[in-house]
This record gives structure tokens, C-alpha cells and sequence, in this order.
């Protein structure tokens, strides 16, 4: 399947789960660097990669600039019809690269979509692409997204300090 329509089919599993409403859209918020470089050395490098890459889709998204969009997804001729329906399913996901590593010289990015309260976690590729403004395209989304669970300490229970003398 391609990137345009697993995008769509990941926000559906996600929102299908029962963790939120269909989402109509996806405003991506991300926390993210710059990088203008397309040669990745090391594991820092990835991460700078995949936050601007997924910076650059998340502005593409809030501007509605199919253009862009297109030069930062991998996607067929087929795909292009569908873009606007990916910008609207993508319009209230928010996203943020949590880790990254490096895969041949591909980039395995493990994302955090929130989609109002509730989030879930997937792995994104990136593949090198000299017609990006980033250097990388989003080459494969996550065919599901994982509930993430969150634990909550109870008021009375405190943290014990184990010290070895």
C-alpha cells in the first residue's frame, strides 16, 4: 500500500479503536529542529531528519500545500486525487518524533499521534530524496497505531531510594 492511503488507513485504525471520533483532519503540533542536510552519520542526525522531515508535513498539512506534501510523501499518480482528503483526516493529529535509528540508510522513526486526549505510538520510515526540501521523504507510515497507556502514581505511594553500600 502506499504511503498517501496508509496515512488515511493509520488515523482510521487509530480513531477505530474507540480512543476518539473519526478525525476529521490533522493539524499536526510537533516540537522539531532543522535539518537542511540529506547525509545522516549518526543516531542524533536521524532524530534531527525525522523531526524536520515530519515538521515540514505538519506545516504542508496546516497550509494546505498539496505541493509540498507531495514532495514529502512517497505516493503514485493515483494518490494525488486523494490529497486533499489526507490533509482533511490529518487536520486535528497532533505529532512528535519520539526516537529514531538508523536502518541502512534508512531512518525508523517511532512517532506519538495524539488525536484530542488520546494517543498511540507508530514507526515511520525515511528514505533519502533529493527532491525534499529535507533531504528525506516519509516513505511508509504505520499500518496501526498502538494505544499508548498511561500510568498514574497514587497520592500515597512514594518512591523508595534503594542505596548498595
Amino acid at each position: 500500500m502506499q504511503s498517501l492511503i496508509l496515512l488515511v488507513l493509520s488515523i482510521g485504525v487509530f480513531v477505530g479503536n474507540g480512543m476518539s471520533q473519526p478525525a476529521p483532519a490533522a493539524d499536526f503540533v510537533l516540537e522539531a529542529g532543522e535539518l537542511l542536510n540529506d547525509r545522516v552519520g549518526d543516531s542524533l542526525e536521524a532524530g534531527e531528519a525525522a523531526r524536520s522531515t515530519v515538521k515540514a508535513l505538519v506545516d504542508a498539512i496546516k497550509s494546505e500545500d498539496v505541493n509540498l506534501l507531495l514532495r514529502l510523501i512517497d505516493h503514485t499518480e493515483d494518490d494525488k486525487e486523494h490529497v486533499v482528503e489526507i490533509i482533511d483526516a490529518w487536520r486535528n493529529v497532533k505529532i512528535t518524533v519520539q526516537s529514531t535509528k538508523l536502518s541502512d540508510e534508512n531512518i525508523i522513526a517511532v512517532v506519538m499521534f495524539v488525536i484530542r486526549n488520546e494517543k498511540g505510538t507508530g514507526k515511520i520510515t525515511l528514505v533519502k530524496n533529493i527532491d525534499s526540501p529535507t533531504g528525506w521523504i516519509i516513505a511508509q507510515f504505520p499500518d496501526k497505531i498502538s494505544p499508548v497507556k498511561i500510568r498514574k502514581m497514587m497520592t500515597g505511594n512514594k518512591m523508595i531510594n534503594n542505596t548498595i553500600n
